[in-house]
């Protein structure tokens, strides 16, 4: 007969299982946190404000005095296949915008995120055509994140205006046109007021909800309600990957940025907010490319880095965002 020692000691286990589970998936959550932060810190140390200042920065900085009209950043990570034609439409239109605008200097910077294939390459012969005063790549060691080559393609700056644009061509540069027009809406030509415009595939939501799976379908509703969540629901397409700051934007957004890959436009879009810098979300045409490397465990990655953006910023105060 069992006495009543064993079934309280049995009825202890499992709880202390639990909590010693709890403890050490919140230790790791803490590190994970912590990493960012200081990588944030890191890259900010090297590119920053401070730098800066300091006459510290080698390279170019998005802190110093813009020497471009337009910077074009382009994330890429094994996209030696999609990336040429991209390239070829993007330059063509920077292009004939300087022929019929003189002073419209421009330059292309893609972010190769430890692609393993010819992606740089291809970039370069790009740059050679050129010219590195045009065309440049910057290639990480390792794959970081679409986040992080965004941010570091962004702190090297030298535009006036910076575009976050995608790889594939899924947005055709020639909304550039309406994202341009929409900010300087905001700004009404005060380049000390910050302001960013984001493209939106929203308006196209019901004709892809019509050719998705229920499955996917349910996953991105879920996927938008956790976003309004975190953000609110101003801003209806978060993760188009065709967003416009002007100079000043871009130097307190991407300061203070930690997410590294799937939800670091959210965080942008959450940052903005914060530092109270207008965002205005314009209507894009959009064209959706074969060979999407987001799966369906991606969304649980997502997940995370929403509930973090919520845990580190506000619950825990871990976060601090640095007004500039």
């Amino acid at each position: 007969m069992a006495s009543p020692y064993d079934a309280v000691h049995g009825s202890l286990v499992p709880i202390a299982v639990v909590v010693v589970g709890a403890t050490v998936l919140l230790r790791k959550a803490w590190g994970w946190m912590t990493s960012l932060d200081e990588a944030k810190d890191a890259l900010r140390a090297e590119m920053g404000p401070e730098a800066t200042r300091k006459g510290c920065v080698d390279l170019p900085s998005v802190f110093q005095e813009p020497q471009k009209e337009l910077t074009v950043v382009v994330p890429a990570y094994n996209e030696a296949e999609r990336i040429g034609s991209m390239l070829r439409e993007t330059l063509e239109y920077l292009e004939k915008r300087k022929s019929m605008q003189p002073g419209f200097e421009w330059e292309v910077i893609v972010v190769d995120d430890g692609s393993k294939d010819r992606t740089c390459h291809v970039v370069s012969e790009f740059a050679k055509k050129h010219g590195n005063e045009k065309v440049r790549c910057l290639r990480l060691a390792k794959n970081a994140g679409k986040g992080y080559a965004v941010r570091r393609g962004m702190l090297g700056g030298r535009g006036k205006k910076l575009l976050m644009a995608d790889a594939d061509g899924a947005t055709r540069i020639e909304e550039y046109d309406r994202l341009e027009r929409a900010l300087e809406k905001l700004t009404q030509g005060n380049e000390g007021q910050p302001a960013v415009s984001v493209g939106s595939r929203a308006h196209l939501e019901s004709a892809s909800t019509a050719q998705r799976s229920f499955y996917r379908t349910m996953l991105m509703h879920g996927f938008h309600a956790c976003v309004w969540m975190v953000v609110g629901g101003y801003i209806k397409d978060t993760q188009c990957g065709f967003k416009l700051f002007n100079r000043k934007a871009a130097q307190q957004i991407y300061a203070n940025q930690r997410l590294k890959r799937w939800c670091f436009d959210v965080e942008l879009i959450y940052l903005a907010k914060k530092l109270g810098i207008p965002v205005t979300e314009v209507a894009v045409n959009w064209t959706e490319i074969p060979g999407s490397k987001i799966r369906v465990w991606s969304i649980a990655s997502m997940l995370m880095e929403l509930l973090t953006i919520k845990i580190a910023y506000e619950w825990l105060c871990m976060w601090k965002i640095d007004f500039l």
